[in-house]
């Protein structure tokens, strides 16, 4: 089962998403490619981050087996086994304690 990782970090007034830990983004049309039968995960890289929620918000029926789940910091989704498939997802954070404002990329399924 393969897994997709989103690392999330915060620079002290963006939120900025990366795939591969070395180029990052802070628009919310940044993708991550997920595998059928796949796993996708958050981890966040900056200290006094925190997740509080991750909603999917288009199409949750239709790309996920299970939805998103908090387990020891890191956020969880696992993806059904179909050809394609695209979601709108929002990331609810906060830093020191404090709300942030929501960001919302998205995923794509693609059979490799």
């Amino acid at each position: 089962m393969s897994t997709a990782t989103v690392r999330v970090k915060y620079d002290g007034s963006t939120l900025s998403l990366s795939n591969d830990g070395s180029t990052w983004s802070s628009d919310c049309s940044f993708l991550t490619n997920v595998s059928p039968n796949g796993k996708i995960e958050w981890v966040t890289e900056t200290n006094g981050l925190t997740i509080t929620n991750i909603e999917i918000t288009v199409n949750n029926d239709k790309i996920l087996k299970k939805s998103p789940y908090e387990q020891d910091g890191v956020w969880y989704a696992k993806i059904k086994d179909k050809d394609s498939g695209r979601a709108t997802y929002v990331i609810q954070y906060s830093v020191n304690g404090v709300e942030q404002p929501e960001f919302d990329p998205e995923m794509i399924i693609k059979r490799t």
